[in-house]
């Protein structure tokens, strides 16, 4: 299987993101450190099998940076050719998973997806996709669920994982019996089989003497019954006399509470209800009276401040212009500040135009001066070829006085020779002065140039002869034209003849900073004129403003006034808020007045009418008459369940007349005597009730500890059941740990006879990686620790290599055991987070050579941010997929 592409909704840093155009072989996906390659790393792990349970363990959750929940999809090829995609989303149980299958089929189980990619999480985290750090974490090789799901392969299971089925049966078989357990079905029918054996055997010992209690226990029931009865008949008798007695008492009471019900004046029925209500009314009354004070109080306060609050309503009016002032108010002092210094300034600009103006003057003929002070480039350039000529013509002339000197007779004899360069020295000499004293730099400059030439000649002791006299002008000829041309130009713009190139350079320099002076006084007398309309704007807008208030409050210093203002419109507003805000609470108060008032009149009303019902002149009156009626109630209760006793005590139909006849022949004192007799008899009869009743308990109690037949019957089927559901327990126990020994002997062959295989393949890669030091790998029986054979024949154990070495040796590990898993299973895509980093050259090149060739059937996804990991990889011809640029988030 090869992903296509990988499409992230939200994950990490990582929002509506797409890796597209992955193929088989070499892929590389370039990004700096904090660029989100360990993220596409994990996303891809977890978009196979699921994101984490959220904040449910202390592993990074790559929460993405929107707070969105996490998810994406991942488009596939089998190897078959048929293209899947897997689709998930959210935290809850691993995400809602999606699997769109060949065929237009679709699913949302874990477990079928499972199934197609054969791998378990662990196997594919530990194997296929790594980080550096678990390339180096050689444990990750040593879980048993990774070298099961190896050798479940390679016994055709499907790559069902060896130690998931092992502990599968290890489970069934605890389950059932477990050495030192309790709580298993084997130990407890085990130990129902001892209890029923016990109550087997004391059950055969007892059999008679049940018999025995059976036959008492139906002789004690009879007298039983016939002592209750008797004492059922004594309890009638008794209960008979006790009701005389009592009505006796009953009736005496009903005659005196006639007499106190008579006795009680007659008024109308008045209940508590009746005088809470009165009660109420009058609460109510006086909280209505209270109400209606404390609103006339409120509204007299509220009026006096209604009163006391002033609001200038003409300065509120101009709301715009004063937040306009308030703004303005720091600029206007900087205004004020600034048109002074700009005033200033202009005048200083002024003097220095008319003294600028001065100087340039004395350059033209009888102080006329030019419209305007420029000079364009091409009469500058002008003036430079002329200084230019000029300083040719004077070195010719130089030139040609010592070439004449030169022609005169016994030039070359020594002494006149040096005599001659002398005297030239002297003259250059001269020249030089003159020209710093007239301040005329070219002419220095020739006679410089004339002093180095003839110094140049007496070192050299040779004066190269003239040449002959041609046709050429002589240098003063040109000279005299020069010059003549030179004061055209001067008459022509006006200067005197009698300046210099040099003199007009300086000039023009002069002019351009005359330009540049007069531009920006215009600037600057542009820019007060705008300030100044603008202070004066702002000081119309403050004299209407002021034109509002008391001007006794103003200072006459517009920036301290603007605040003043601005402090009066304040407080003036504040005073309109609170204006309104006292009439509006006078509105709310008027109408609570009016309120209370209705109130007070409705309360009286009612409470006049409540009394006046029950004819009460007050509300203690009415209280008066509520107690009459419940004394009167009272006892009109207490008399009715009077004569309802003696009507149950003396028959439901019986009359007070009958029960007075009835009691009149009734002696108490015969009828306590009669009682007497009666309890001491029945005290008597339930002492032999008692002691029967203590036998038949007893008897119980010792019946519980014998069965009869048929229980020991029942005791024996049941004793039969637990001994065969014991030989079934034992039986399927016996599966269970024959099923696990057989898989334990399976694995044990399988690694001795198959994993050299996955040893040598992976040697062949390490022999590969390391450029042939390393012929092979040992791995002895009695241990897991691997032995590396040198190509020389010393064996090194892994903590000898260094780190670069054992990243290379379990690079080559896990490449073997993908090469000898995906014989029996669907290849999966290979992830490394820069698992090359620590190769040197020669090693990165051999590593390259053989990951290039691994992947020629599968794909490898290569996440780097090294630049020459990158260039590498693109040089052996992997596809180059990159990463954009992301702010550093502090996420992986």
């Amino acid at each position: 299987m090869i992903i296509k592409a990988i499409h992230i909704a939200n994950y990490g840093k990582y929002s509506g993101r797409a890796f597209t155009g992955l193929t088989g072989g070499v892929n590389v996906i370039y990004g700096p450190n904090e660029h989100g390659k360990t993220t596409l790393l994990e996303f891809v792990r977890r978009m196979l099998f699921g994101f984490p349970s959220y904040r449910r363990s202390e592993e990074n959750y790559f929460e993405p940076v929107n707070k969105a929940q996490p998810g994406g999809r991942l488009v596939c090829v089998l190897d078959s050719g048929e293209e899947i995609t897997i689709e998930r989303t959210g935290w809850r149980k691993g995400g809602a998973l999606t699997l769109s299958l060949p065929g237009g089929r679709s699913s949302d189980s874990q477990q079928e997806l499972n199934e197609l990619l054969r791998a378990g999480e662990a196997f594919y985290r530990n194997v296929y996709a790594i980080t550096i750090d678990e390339l180096y974490s050689v444990k990750s090789l040593n879980e048993e669920d990774i070298r099961s799901r190896i050798y479940g392969a390679g016994l055709d299971l499907g790559g069902v994982s060896l130690a998931a089925i092992r502990k599968q049966f290890q489970t069934a078989a605890e389950a059932l019996f477990k050495d030192k357990g309790r709580n298993q079905p084997v130990h407890k029918l085990d130990e129902q089989r001892r209890d029923y054996e016990q109550r087997i055997k004391a059950a055969a010992a007892g059999l008679s003497r049940y018999e025995e209690i059976l036959t008492e226990q139906e002789a004690n029931r009879e007298k039983i019954e016939a002592l209750r009865r008797t004492l059922k008949e004594i309890a009638a008798r008794s209960s008979e006399l006790t009701g005389q007695c009592a009505g006796l008492s009953e009736f005496i009471n009903s005659e005196a509470l006639t007499l106190k019900l008579e006795a009680i004046p007659a008024c109308p029925a008045v209940t508590q209800d009746d005088v809470d209500a009165a009660q109420e009314l009058t609460g109510e009354l006086k909280a209505a009276a209270a109400e209606l004070r404390q609103a006339e109080k409120k509204q007299f306060e509220l009026q006096e401040k209604l009163r006391a609050v002033k609001v200038n309503s003409a300065l509120l009016g101009l709301a715009p212009e004063l937040a306009l002032l308030e703004r303005s108010s720091e600029r206007y002092r900087a205004d004020c500040r600034a048109v002074k210094e700009q005033a200033a300034r202009c005048g200083e600009l002024e003097s220095q135009l008319a003294a600028t103006r001065q100087e340039i003057a004395r350059l033209w003929q009888e102080n006329r001066l030019p419209d305007q002070f420029s000079f364009d480039l091409e009469f500058t350039g002008r003036i430079e070829e002329f200084e230019r000529e000029f300083s040719a013509l004077r070195q010719q002339q130089l030139t040609a006085a010592v070439l004449a000197a030169q022609a005169a007779p016994g030039f070359r004899q020594s002494g006149k020779q040096l005599a001659l360069l002398g005297l030239a020295a002297v003259l250059e000499a001269v020249l030089i002065a003159a020209g710093m004293a007239a301040d005329m730099p070219f002419l220095i400059g020739i006679a410089a140039a004339a002093l180095a030439f003839t110094a140049a000649a007496a070192v050299k002791g040779v004066i190269a002869k003239p040449r002959a006299a041609g046709t050429a002008v002589p240098p003063e000829e040109k000279l005299l034209r020069l010059q003549e041309c030179w004061r055209e130009l001067l008459t022509q713009k006006h200067f005197k003849n009698t300046l210099t190139p040099e003199d007009l350079l300086k000039c023009a320099g002069i002019c351009k900073t005359y330009l540049k002076d007069q531009a920006s006084r215009t600037a600057l007398e542009r820019e007060l004129e705008e300030k100044r309309r603008w202070l004066t704007d702002i000081e119309e807008l403050l004299a209407k403003a002021a034109a509002t208030v008391d001007r006794r409050t103003l200072i006459s210093d517009a920036a301290a006034d603007i605040e003043l203002l601005s402090r009066q419109f304040r407080e003036n507003e504040k005073a309109a808020a609170e204006q309104q805000h006292l009439q509006a609470e006078l509105k709310i108060v008027d109408k609570q007045l009016a309120s209370a008032g209705t109130a007070v009149k409705n309360c009286a009303a009612a409470l006049e009418h409540r009394l006046a019902e029950f004819r009460a002149a007050d509300l203690p009156d009415l209280r008066r008459m509520l107690g009459h009626s419940r004394d009167r109630r009272i006892l009109q209760e207490k008399l009715a369940e009077t004569r309802d006793r003696l009507k149950t005590i003396f028959g439901l139909g019986a009359q007070m007349a009958k029960i007075r006849a009835q009691l009149e022949n009734f002696s108490r004192d015969h009828a306590e005597a009669e009682l007497a007799g009666l309890e001491e008899r029945k005290n008597d009869l339930q002492r032999q009730l008692d002691e029967l009743n203590r036998r038949q308990g007893e008897l119980n109690n010792e019946k519980k500890q014998l069965v009869s037949a048929d229980e020991l019957a029942m005791l024996h089927n049941e004793h039969e059941r637990c001994i065969e559901q014991l030989r079934n327990h034992a039986l399927r126990w016996a599966e269970y740990k024959t099923a696990e020994l057989l898989i334990d002997r399976a694995v044990n062959q399988y690694e001795r006879e198959r994993q050299p295989e996955v040893i040598s393949r992976a040697a062949e890669i390490f022999r590969e990686l390391t450029g042939g030091r390393y012929a092979s790998i040992r791995k002895p029986a009695e241990t897991d620790e691997l032995l590396l054979a040198e190509a020389d024949g010393a064996i090194r154990r892994v903590i000898e290599l260094s780190r670069g070495t054992r990243e290379q040796l379990y690079l080559a590990m896990r490449l073997g055991l993908i090469g000898q898993y995906e014989a029996q299973s669907e290849s999966l895509p290979l992830i490394f987070d820069d698992v090359l980093v620590n190769f040197d050259r020669r090693r990165l090149e051999a590593a390259l050579e053989t990951v290039f060739g691994f992947a020629r059937d599968r794909q490898l996804i290569v996440l780097t941010c090294h630049e020459n990991i990158r260039s590498a990889l693109l040089k052996y011809g992997a596809s180059d997929i990159s990463t954009p640029a992301y702010p550093d988030t502090g996420r992986g």
